[in-house]
């Protein structure tokens, strides 16, 4: 393949091996691992029969499966080496048309070609047909002898609401018109965006795992109306769908992904009771909540946030009489404890939206009544006891539908609709939701979904003027704005997981950016080696600029006449200089290395095996940097690798125990090949529960087989 890993079909044991190819050393392993034909000879989808021939595209391998007559499709499983167990089927013969003893290969378009020994036919399955069978066209050639025309059949499978189909799609190469800076998306086979039912989108923070829930022609409600099926992918290029999400849900209003497994999603049913599911495989499939804490319930959860993996809030409620619900979750979405009595009971108000800048601070917004004005309440105690905000400003909106807190700090950018056409939809809290100011986005607008990946970088989706849908974003937060408008209204939702990666849907499309949709972000804190910059560790002095002196560790930085001596850093063997790895990786493997180091002996190589990974050191209590409440942190590390590719590097914050709680973000960096660049995040303020930390790098838009070199980790207060 591309990273010049060996895959070999071995027919007399039934199994396909991948040989991996390893950069750092130029070598093969003696032995391969099965990564098709897992189950055994036979004709299960995780078995294979004499597999012939072999074919390689977009990371998906095909298996000419001759003994079954057949074609197999193995999907890779994110975050690790190898390939899904069950196959999917491509093609499968009969007695006219049986494909043995031929080869398979992948044309330009992604056609699957395969022969025929029975009567030498090239036969071929059309890219873009979903490799389940859940509709699509499947195209037969003939053979040489005969005539040069072709067959077409079309064949579709219903799926009911309670199965889970798969089904695979590119991004579009053009881009949509009325959005600059964003990439629309093909949805899955069967997967739609529409106006209804409401389309919520998430993204992990600091990852390109993000799900959309779409409308699904596969699924139908009560009503007769079109369900909703989740379309899911790791790299915003490739994405799944599902018809998975409980059959109790009439519609999700809402979704939260706080990690690439965890997930929940929360609505209501065709009763109007209230209905919480949860994933703990990223989307895939699902689960219901237990929901008797609901029974009997103020109206249904209209929004859910988890700020962590286990801890999630949700709040709804009814809009007449407008009551107000929320409840916490301890477990990821799967127990759920009510709160509704906790709640402030000043004036009667209902409740859209909530966001979380830590496992315990929330902000929740709302309005009085349906016609206005909007409210906000907050909690800094994990929901035990809420306040209640008496900004005037709330007074000049009809209605605030969603909010977002960045991580670590105390701003809050919420959206909803305008009073007067002359009247911004977007307001700003610096003080955890306690008093509100205007923020100067454009007037008559209204935004039904806003996500902010830091205090500067947000993007807001809506449009409440009944004509337009809108696409905002700042990146100086809040002072100005890139908007991109259609012609045709909808409710829509925005989700980003870092200053640069976000979805949207919108005007019936499912949109992605990776570059901030052009946006440039107020500030940077990263620094790269350049040639005119010398620079050393431990005792040694980098000079930044002519009246600038840094120096790390335990140096002293000299900003004009003002002398600070930096403490010390707090992680152990931040060099790499010990043989120890990191216990836990994904979409990659992990060596420690002597061949390429920024300073001392060693370093960590890490191989990419995914377009997307990373490693962290939650399971390695050696590496464990103490810390306090008390203090703010700043984290650095230095990354090289041998291509381009784009990382980030993430500070998780641990309890006593060891056990996780959030993770605190700098922005991606693309590193230049083979130069030596320094990634910084700062503001790591650590809540009381929270007594270590640990290192998260990040690394997306690899090729396989890429190898990125860290070393100096530095965790100072």
């Amino acid at each position: 393949d591309p990273a010049g890993d060996l895959f070999v079909s071995n027919p007399s044991a039934s199994q396909v091996l991948e040989y991996e190819y390893n950069q750092v050393t130029a070598t093969y392993p003696a032995t391969g691992t099965a990564v098709a034909g897992v189950g055994g000879t036979g004709d299960a989808l995780n078995q294979l029969n004499e597999p012939t021939a072999l074919a390689q595209y977009s990371g998906n391998l095909f298996v000419f499966d001759a003994g079954n007559a057949r074609v197999l499709e193995f999907s890779p499983v994110e975050g690790t080496v190898g390939y899904q167990a069950d196959g999917t089927v491509v093609f499968s013969g009969n007695i006219d048309n049986n494909p043995e003893n031929g080869g398979v290969a992948i044309g330009g378009q992604g056609n699957v070609f395969f022969g025929n020994d029975y009567n030498s036919a090239v036969v071929y399955e059309a890219a873009n047909t979903p490799p389940t069978g859940v509709g699509g066209t499947t195209t037969t050639g003939t053979s040489p002898t005969s005539s040069p025309t072709t067959t077409t059949s079309s064949t579709t499978t219903t799926v009911a609401p309670t199965t889970t189909t798969t089904s695979s799609t590119t991004t579009t190469s053009v881009p949509p018109t009325n959005f600059p800076g964003w990439t629309a998306v093909t949805p899955p086979t069967g997967l739609f965006v529409g106006d209804f039912p409401p389309m919520p989108v998430s993204c992990a923070p600091g990852t390109t795992h993000c799900v959309a829930v779409l409308g699904s022609t596969s699924v139908v409600t009560v009503t007769d109306q079109y369900g909703q099926g989740v379309a899911v992918t790791s790299d915003l290029t490739n994405w799944s769908g599902y018809n998975s999400l409980p059959s109790q849900f009439f519609q999700v209003l809402s979704i939260s992904c706080p990690t690439s497994t965890q997930c929940v999603a929360v609505g209501y049913g065709s009763t109007d009771n209230p209905v919480i599911a949860f994933s703990t495989n990223g989307g895939v499939s699902w689960a219901e909540a237990n929901m008797s804490p609901f029974n009997p319930a103020s109206g249904w959860p209209q929004a859910v946030t988890c700020p962590s993996a286990l801890i999630c809030y949700t709040v709804g409620g009814t809009v007449g009489p407008p009551v107000p619900m929320a409840a916490i979750s301890t477990d990821g979405g799967q127990e759920w404890t009510v709160l509704d009595k906790d709640l402030p009971t000043a004036q009667s108000y209902y409740l859209d939206g909530i966001s979380c800048s830590s496992v315990s601070s929330c902000v929740a917004v709302g309005a009085l009544s349906e016609t206005g004005p909007a409210t906000a309440i907050s909690t800094t105690s994990s929901g035990t006891t809420w306040s209640q905000s008496q900004s005037s400003v709330l007074g000049q909106l009809g209605g605030l539908e969603s909010v977002s807190c960045p991580t670590g700090t105390t701003v809050c950018f919420a959206s909803g609709s305008p009073e007067s056409s002359e009247g911004s939809a977007v307001v700003q809290s610096t003080d955890s939701g306690t008093t509100w100011s205007t923020v100067p986005a454009s007037a008559g607008y209204g935004f039904s979904s806003i996500s902010c990946a830091n205090t500067l970088t947000c993007w807001a989706a809506g449009g409440f003027s009944t004509t337009l849908s809108v696409l905002a974003g700042t990146g100086n937060g809040g002072s100005t704005w890139q908007e991109g408008t259609s012609s045709t209204y909808q409710e829509s939702n925005v989700s980003c997981a870092s200053t640069e990666v976000c979805i949207a849907t919108i005007n019936n499309q499912l949109l992605t950016t990776d570059d901030n949709g052009e946006v440039t972000t107020g500030t940077t804190t990263t620094t790269t080696t350049a040639p005119t910059t010398t620079t050393t560790h431990a005792t040694t002095t980098t000079t930044v600029a002519p009246t600038t002196t840094t120096t790390h560790a335990t140096t002293t930085t000299t900003h004009a006449t003002t002398t600070t001596v930096a403490s010390a850093n707090l992680i152990p063997d931040p060099g790499f200089e010990t043989s120890a790895v990191p216990a836990d990786y994904w979409g990659s493997t992990v060596a420690h290395t002597t061949a390429v180091v920024h300073s001392g002996s060693g370093a960590l190589a890490q191989t990419t095996t995914s377009s997307s990974g990373g490693w962290d050191l939650d399971d390695n209590s050696s590496w464990y940097a103490p810390i306090s409440s008390a203090y703010t942190y700043s984290a650095a590390i230095w990354a090289r690798a041998t291509a381009a590719v784009r990382v980030d590097i993430g500070v998780d914050l641990l309890t006593s125990n060891g056990t996780y709680v959030d993770t605190v973000s700098g922005p991606w960096v693309t590193l230049a090949a083979n130069t030596w660049t320094e990634l910084t995040v700062s503001g790591i303020k650590p809540t009381s529960t929270e007594v270590y930390a640990g290192m998260e790098p990040d690394s997306q838009k690899a090729v396989k087989g890429t190898v990125i070199y860290w070393d100096d980790m530095d965790l100072t207060s």
